[in-house]
C-alpha cells in the first residue's frame, strides 16, 4: 500500500469517529452560498451547504464528509443536524428578509427512509 493511499485510509478513520463528537461540539455548521440573478445581479436564493473545519483534519469537505456518513450510518442524524441548524437560521434572517428562500441538499439515502420527511414535517 503506498503512503497516500495510508493517508487517505487514515483520514477517513478519523471523520467517522469524529463525525458524532463534531455534530455534538457544534463544529459542523452550514454555510449558505448566495444565487444570483445574472440579469440583474441580485441574490435570489442562498444554498445551505454543510462545513466542518477540523483542529486535526482542516477543511472536511461535504464532498468528503457526505459519502463517509453514508458508508458509516451517520446519514440520518447528520441530514437531520444540518435541517435544524438551517432552520435556526433561516427563521432569524426571516425576521429582517421574509421573502428568503433558501434551498437544501440532502442526500439520497435520507429519502429512502420515511424518517427524514416525518422529521421534516413535524
Amino acid at each position: 500500500m503506498s503512503p497516500k493511499h495510508h493517508e487517505e485510509i487514515d483520514r477517513k478513520a478519523k471523520i467517522y469517529q469524529k463525525i458524532p463528537q463534531a455534530m455534538q461540539n457544534g463544529e459542523i455548521d452550514v454555510m449558505f452560498q448566495p444565487i444570483y440573478w445574472l440579469e440583474t445581479d441580485e441574490i435570489v436564493s442562498y444554498e445551505a451547504s454543510i462545513y466542518w473545519q477540523d483542529a486535526e483534519l482542516g477543511l472536511v469537505d461535504p464532498s468528503e464528509l457526505i459519502p463517509l456518513a453514508e458508508e458509516c450510518g451517520f446519514i440520518q442524524s447528520l441530514g437531520r443536524f444540518i435541517v435544524l441548524k438551517t432552520i435556526q437560521t433561516v427563521s432569524k434572517w426571516r425576521q429582517f428578509h421574509p421573502d428568503l428562500i433558501v434551498s437544501l441538499n440532502a442526500s439520497a439515502r435520507e429519502f429512502l427512509s420515511d424518517t427524514m420527511a416525518t422529521f421534516i414535517i413535524d
